[in-house]
């Protein structure tokens, strides 16, 4: 028997491919904190598919971004702090629009805080 894929059939498996927003590269990034203190950083990304991996460099040092996702405009990944002899898991999730991504950053107990990275 002979299998064909005809261009209907082929539209239907691709339609369930995600399409990943392509953040790769610098971001500079301002969090304002609960006392109004603003903090900057910097997140290096780099994308392939859907997976989002990279760094993000502080006055606190850098730490490695693990569990990044990408789908469509919608972005999440973890970052693990280490301190005195504990870690600070921080979550962020979020969405880019053009070159302007708006994550709220979450740990522990704490309310979420805002952080905006924009493309230099």
């Amino acid at each position: 028997m002979k299998t064909s894929i005809r261009i209907p059939h082929l539209l239907v498996l691709l339609s369930g491919i995600c399409y990943a927003a392509d953040l790769t590269g610098a971001w500079n990034a301002t969090t304002r904190m609960p006392d109004g203190s603003k903090h900057k950083s910097v997140l290096n990304l780099q994308v392939q598919g859907t997976k989002l991996t990279g760094k993000i460099v502080s006055k606190r040092g850098t730490a490695e971004i693990t569990n990044g996702m990408v789908n469509e405009n919608d972005v999440s990944f973890t970052v693990v702090r280490v301190g005195t002899g504990d870690e600070l898991r921080i979550e962020f999730r979020g969405n880019v629009e053009g070159d302007t991504m708006r994550l709220r950053m979450r740990y522990r107990d704490h309310d979420p805080i805002e952080l905006i990275a924009k493309r230099p």
